[in-house]
């Protein structure tokens, strides 16, 4: 008799578990997805082809299908990804969507992607680490506001010292 008793509270337990079970396994098989950022229909203030610097980016303007100053619109970039990696011998063909003030800036970059550089800064690396006159400078490593190395060559009668201050 006393196993008779505790048979209805058993059978709802169990019940409860099992349907919780399959509750919280339904939320885990469901994968959170992060959420995507979309730029369609910003406005495109510039587009660059980058990464190998010995190619001629020119000789690409004409298969971008995004128009600079229209709205962006991921199939005409996705057009563009595929007629660029048609036409060029690049494993892949990467974009970076970067948004600024006056709108959205594409950058294509070209895989294999070269970065080539040394930057000379006369006396001053002398007087400070290379890799902390790179950060006074602003180096960036991509794009079109990439600096050359001439732009770095301290004037004559400038001071390292009061470069790194200011900034």
């Amino acid at each position: 008799m006393s196993i008779s008793r505790y048979r209805a509270p058993i059978l709802v337990l169990f019940l409860l578990f099992s349907a919780s079970s399959r509750f919280l396994a339904h939320l885990i098989a469901q994968q959170v997805q992060p959420p995507t950022i979309s730029y369609e229909g910003q406005r495109v203030s510039s587009i660059e082809i980058g990464g190998r610097p010995d190619l001629d980016r020119h000789q690409f303007r004409d298969l971008i299908a995004q128009p600079v100053h229209a709205p962006y619109r991921q199939e005409l970039v996705d057009k563009t990804i595929a007629a660029l990696k048609q036409a060029g011998k690049f494993q892949d063909v990467q974009i970076q969507v970067s948004p600024e003030a006056d709108g959205l800036r594409l950058l294509f970059v070209l895989q294999p992607a070269y970065y080539i550089g040394m930057y000379e800064f006369g006396k001053a690396e002398k007087v400070f680490p290379y890799t902390r006159l790179l950060q006074v400078a602003n180096y960036q490593t991509q794009g079109r506001d990439a600096p050359s190395p001439k732009q770095f060559a301290l004037p004559p009668g400038a001071s390292a010292q009061r470069l790194l201050k200011t900034r």
